[in-house]
């Protein structure tokens, strides 16, 4: 049963259905490719800007947590913290380690 759930996920939509999904749902397809194409060229800036300067080499540990951090999640704070009786200074009292910590648990920070 399971894996007929999960074939019906992946196979999607009929293209009958696609219309319908589109007009009562918001459904777009094609966002995940604006998402790939966004991360792609993020990551070609920090090739490039790693390339212009060999320096960075030595921090690209904590430049890519850095940059996974900012775009996957820091604008989520906003939104969670305030209700949850969290400053922005008592999230990140917690310092590098911490940060770390939290993003190598989420699923868009592994692999």
């Amino acid at each position: 049963m399971a894996f007929l759930a999960e074939d019906e996920i992946l196979r999607g939509p009929a293209d009958s259905e696609i219309e319908i999904l589109r007009r009562d749902y918001g459904y777009r397809p094609e966002a995940f490719d604006e998402v790939v194409n966004v991360r792609a060229r993020r990551e070609q800036d920090l090739a490039d800007r790693t390339k212009a300067d060999p320096s960075l080499k030595r921090r690209i540990d904590n430049l890519v947590g850095a940059r996974t951090f900012y775009w996957e999640v820091s604008y989520l704070l906003p939104e969670v913290l305030p209700p949850n009786a969290i400053t922005f200074d008592e999230f990140f009292a917690g310092g590098k380690d911490w940060l770390v910590s939290l993003c190598e648990q989420m699923h868009t920070w592994r692999s």
